[in-house]
């Protein structure tokens, strides 16, 4: 006899479906549904120095991960002015960095916002992922503050009795002449100093040395100080 089983009806008909869900993975246990999601691209951006006073190189390294999987071969693009200015782009390497050094000159004080935006390709399909923002702080540099002293000698070679011409030149932070900065000549042996002189638009300062006939014979070292001393 034959086994005859069927579901109960209701009366009404009833149609099966398949639900896909796009990039998502379903599976069915013990008749429950699980969802198991991609790991989410990350992309952090980080940045060595953050300061930079008058002139200065920043590095920057962009980070690209799928969860905690490193994404190797993905462009990345980093952006200053608060991410509207395009500076370089790079590729990640196996470690999931890529990186970028940009130079500032003579800069104005303010905050410089820099963002990076990774292009990730995954079963051909690509998308962009941005960063974190990183600031870099800027400061000017004072332009009449004296930062380095070049001092030069001739001759350097001298009989008792002769005359030996310094001139030293003092520059800002940004490696410029300092015009009108006082600056002392110093003898280190002797602890001997000279009149302060003004430095010219060139930022140059000179003094005249004569030994006298009482000079014990031997070796001077001379030094270019501001005014006071450091």
């Amino acid at each position: 006899m034959a086994d005859n089983t069927s579901m109960p009806s209701t009366g009404q008909s009833h149609t099966g479906a398949i639900i896909a869900v796009a990039g998502l993975t379903a599976i069915g246990i013990g008749g429950a549904v699980y969802i198991l999601t991609k790991p989410k691209i990350t992309v952090t951006l980080s940045a060595s120095p953050t300061s930079v006073t008058g002139s200065g190189t920043v590095d920057f390294t962009a980070t690209v991960m799928q969860g905690t999987t490193p994404v190797e071969g993905a462009s990345v693009s980093f952006y200053n002015s608060g991410g509207s200015t395009l500076q370089g782009t790079g590729t990640t390497d196996s470690s999931g960095t890529a990186t970028f050094s940009y130079s500032y000159s003579n800069v104005s004080t303010g905050t410089d916002t820099w963002d990076a935006v990774a292009s990730v390709t995954i079963n051909g399909t690509t998308s962009e992922y941005t960063s974190n923002s990183v600031a870099i702080t800027l400061t000017s540099s004072p332009s009449n503050v004296v930062a380095s002293i070049s001092l030069a000698a001739q001759p350097t070679t001298v009989q008792v009795g002769g005359t030996v011409d310094f001139t030293a030149v003092a520059y800002n932070a940004d490696n410029q002449p300092v015009e009108g900065a006082f600056l002392i000549l110093y003898e280190v042996t002797t602890g001997t100093t000279s009149s302060p002189a003004t430095t010219d638009s060139t930022g140059t300062a000179a003094w005249s040395v004569t030994f006298p006939e009482t000079t014990e014979p031997g070796n001077y070292v001379f030094e270019a100080e501001t005014y006071g001393g450091d």
